[in-house]
């Protein structure tokens, strides 16, 4: 990987992180719970949504895989569920409005490769980067493992009870349950993760 794709890479998983981020805190005072807000997170300021080594997990990814996938967080977005009318659907929207909107800029910026408005173009890189940090960024965050965002969604779909069990499950575990994920998938993730990040790209990108 060139220089100049690696910085191209840094800039795309920053945007990533940082919209990400910044859509949970905002579907979380959308829906009624003002902490985020009330802790500066309902910002663009990348600065805020900031995690080094996560963030260094996730660049480390993306240039190892030569761009195929990415691994990492960022600071997760406060949030206190009291707050909500409906707690168990109000965490899922929470959850997966980093995802949808990952995979919505995804979307946008693919209109510009599959109609060829920037295909030999210089921003061709740099949109095509964009492309899969989102992308790669949306797929990790939906696996369903704590505390990651698809964790948070089969919470709210499973029922009160065990909805409840896997919340104080994530508690306990923390972040190091992230440590064992990244464990798995540097060991297994060209056999699983890899390719349904290169699945769902090649609808994104089509040849390209």
């Amino acid at each position: 990987m060139s220089p100049f794709a690696m910085v191209i890479g840094v800039f795309s998983i920053a945007f990533a992180l940082l919209i990400h981020e910044f859509a949970h805190a905002w579907m979380s005072y959308q829906l009624g719970d003002p902490t985020a807000k009330y802790e500066g997170r309902l910002t663009l300021n990348p600065l805020v949504h900031f995690e080094p080594v996560g963030f260094i997990c996730l660049v480390a990814t993306y240039i190892t895989s030569g761009g195929t996938a990415i691994m990492g967080w960022a600071k997760p977005v406060p949030i206190d569920s009291d707050n909500f009318k409906n707690q168990n659907l109000d965490i899922a929207l929470v959850a997966a409005a980093g995802p949808f909107i990952n995979l919505f800029t995804a979307f946008l910026l693919s209109l510009l490769v599959l109609t060829g408005l920037v295909l030999n173009t210089p921003v061709f890189p740099l949109i095509r980067t964009l492309i899969v940090a989102n992308v790669g960024f949306a797929i990790f965050n939906l696996i369903p493992w704590p505390p990651l965002d698809g964790w948070k969604i089969t919470g709210a779909v499973v029922g009160t009870t065990l909805g409840r069990k896997m919340r104080d499950l994530e508690a306990k575990l923390g972040m190091w349950s992230l440590v064992g994920l990244l464990v798995i998938l540097t060991l297994f993730g060209k056999s699983i993760l890899y390719p349904i990040n290169h699945a769902v790209l090649s609808i994104f990108l089509g040849g390209s």
